[in-house]
Order: structure tokens, then C-alpha cells, then sequence
């Protein structure tokens, strides 16, 4: 797996606020910013304003309290909901085992705004992958069902928690797509469908919540509660197919390309050794011939 930096084509508002945002860092922490990357749906497709967060994930040699203030003012004035994360250097291979789902998706699709991406190096390990959607979606799942039981009554409310959380929740199905081998950086609408067939999900219902979530879709009081009842099963569902996999061998990072590889044992210094010279008398050129038998032959 290597770096995909990624095109992005977004609103102009979007381009803007990122604009904004970078211009604002680069100049406060100047060659203290390694790396500025845009990630999430601005890059994989998907992007829709004032619906989507604008992620950036900038790394510093390390990060202080100063830091934070100073991005999330540059982020309050950026403007459209630009949502940075800043991340010491060295906590990059942290992220790799508490967050590979996150860190995979940067290294697969990003966008490159400053500095140096090479700087995203580590390689997650599937276990840890797999480890991290089980309990992620555990976790979704008991907090999706205590927001049912206090908001049966408020549909309103339920309904904002479904679109908010299914963000979220479809960022996890995707990442459970690399535990079985498949392409996770496809654009979002095309995940629904192999999220369904990988983990033998309900499409048409993946559909609705997708359209709920991200085409700001209102739904009835009857309709909210059969879909929302069905989301909690197909969470559930997804999280037990996750539980039956086995452990997997670690991912063993790629090479890079201007390493030269280990030469190999070279053979025995007799085996490389010259053969004997020849005799030399084989190797003298062939008496010469007779001056007779050379010459042309009379003129008729």
C-alpha cells in the first residue's frame, strides 16, 4: 500500500475556507508544519456543504496547548466547517494501532496542501484494524440503542441522531472492506454496494440512511422507527461478522522504492574463478593455406 494523493474538485466556498486555513497555519508555524494533508469525503467524493466536515490533519514536530489554540482559531475563521487534527510526529504510529480505519484512509486518498506526505509512513496491521471496527461499532450500536430509548418520543431528535452517526458508521463498514481484500477507496456510493454484498448487508437500507445523511432526506414519525430499528440490526449484524474473522498476519510495510535490496550470498570464490587457459596450440590460429590452393583459378 502507498501514498494516493488524490484531486479535489469542491465548492468554491470549500476551496476557500481550506485555502484560509492553510495560508493561516503555514505562516504562524511555519517549518514547524511537516505536513498539511485534506482527507475524508472533500477527497474520496461525497463532499456536501454545510452537511461534510473539511478534514485536515496537520503534523508538527510536537504539539503544544499554544498550537491548539492557534489551529482552532485559524479553523472558527476559515469558515464552512473546516475540522483540523493536529498530531506530534512521533504519534503517527500510535495512530497506526488506535485508529488504523482513519490512518488508512489518509494514506490511500489525500490531498496534499504543505510540507511532506512521505511523513505518513506507518502501515496499520489488519489485526489492529479489525480490532478497532468491532469495538467501534459495539460501541456505536449500545450508544445508538440508549438514543432510541430517550428519544422514541422526539422524533426530531432521533432523526438527527441517525443522520449525524451514519457518517461515522459508514466510515467503519468501509475500513471492514480491507479485511476482506477490497478496494475501500472507492467514492461512498459505490461502497454501499460492495458493503453490501461483502458483509451480506441490507442495500436498500444503506441507501435510505445514506440519502438521510447526506441528501438531508425528513422522514415520518412510522417511517423513522422502522428505519432506525433496522439500523441498530444491521450495526449489530456487521459487528458479528467482524467477531467471526481470524486473526490476520501483520501487514509488513512496502519497501521504499529507492531502497536497494540485500544482496544475495554471492557464490563460491572458486565457482567465479576463470576456467584453466587453454591449450595453446588450440588456441593458434590454423596454418595458413597453401598459396597455390588460394590463387585464382586460369583463364579459360
Amino acid at each position: 500500500m502507498g501514498l494516493q494523493r488524490s484531486d479535489v474538485n469542491l465548492p468554491a466556498g470549500a476551496s476557500q475556507a481550506i485555502e484560509r486555513f492553510r495560508a493561516e497555519v503555514q505562516a504562524a508555524f511555519g517549518e514547524r508544519l511537516r505536513c498539511l494533508v485534506l482527507y475524508g469525503s472533500a477527497v474520496q467524493g461525497g463532499y456536501r456543504s454545510r452537511l461534510s466536515d473539511l478534514n485536515l490533519l496537520a503534523v508538527l514536530p510536537m504539539v503544544t496547548s499554544g498550537d491548539l489554540a492557534l489551529a482552532g482559531r485559524a479553523a472558527s475563521r476559515a469558515g464552512e466547517l473546516v475540522a483540523p487534527v493536529l498530531l506530534a510526529e512521533p504519534e503517527l504510529g500510535e495512530l497506526a494501532v488506535v485508529a488504523p480505519a482513519t490512518l488508512w484512509d489518509i494514506i490511500e486518498q489525500h490531498h496534499l496542501l504543505a510540507g511532506d506526505d512521505s511523513l505518513l509512513a506507518p502501515v496499520p496491521h489488519l489485526d489492529d484494524l479489525a480490532r478497532q471496527l468491532r469495538l467501534e461499532l459495539r460501541d456505536k450500536l449500545h450508544r445508538l440503542r440508549a438514543a432510541y430509548l430517550a428519544q422514541a418520543g422526539r422524533p426530531a431528535q432521533l432523526e438527527a441522531t441517525a443522520r449525524r452517526s451514519f457518517g461515522s458508521v459508514l466510515h467503519l463498514l468501509r475500513g471492514a472492506l480491507r479485511l476482506y481484500g477490497r478496494d475501500a477507496a472507492v467514492h461512498p456510493v459505490q461502497a454501499l454496494g460492495e458493503v453490501a454484498r461483502t458483509l451480506q448487508l441490507d442495500l436498500d437500507l444503506l441507501r435510505q440512511l445514506f440519502t438521510l445523511r447526506y441528501e438531508n432526506e425528513r422522514l415520518g414519525r412510522d417511517r423513522l422507527n422502522g428505519i432506525f430499528g433496522a439500523y441498530l440490526e444491521l450495526i449489530e449484524t456487521a459487528a458479528k461478522r467482524l467477531a467471526t474473522l481470524p486473526p490476520f498476519a501483520q501487514l509488513e510495510p512496502e519497501a521504499p522504492a529507492n531502497e536497494v535490496p540485500e544482496k544475495p550470498a554471492g557464490p563460491d570464490e572458486a565457482a567465479l574463478s576463470l576456467p584453466p587457459e587453454a591449450d595453446e596450440a588450440a588456441l593458434s590460429p590454423p596454418p595458413e593455406a597453401d598459396e597455390a590452393a588460394l590463387s585464382p583459378p586460369p583463364e579459360a
